[in-house]
């Protein structure tokens, strides 16, 4: 499904783009719910990659947030990750993802 949602995704970029801010840029795609073990996100990666980043003329990020059951359990007790569980996978994986952004923004910025 969320494939499909960036498919409608780009076209609210579209329509944002035309009527309200013309300058909009997408930074890039950051995949969320990675398993590097699983066939299934290696052609999910791959399709983001060679198709979708491509249409939205932006990147992917070098960064994956794995997936985690951390991140339900943190949900189901309303509260964030870095709170609930400071050294899980994905929390990790999102601070390295933060870093990446941060250095991409100065280089461009």
């Amino acid at each position: 499904f969320s494939l499909q949602g960036i498919g409608q995704l780009s076209n609210t970029i579209t329509q944002v783009k035309k009527y309200c801010n013309n300058n909009l840029q997408v930074s890039g795609i950051l995949l969320t719910k990675y398993n590097p073990r699983t066939i299934l996100s290696k052609d999910i990666t791959t399709t983001i990659k060679d198709k979708i980043a491509t249409q939205l003329s932006t990147k992917v990020f070098k960064t994956f947030i794995r997936s985690s059951v951390s991140i339900q359990e943190a949900q189901t007790q309303q509260t964030n990750i870095l709170d609930y569980a400071p050294n899980a996978t994905a929390q990790i994986d999102y601070a390295k993802f933060v870093d990446e952004f941060v250095k991409g923004e100065k280089k461009n910025g």
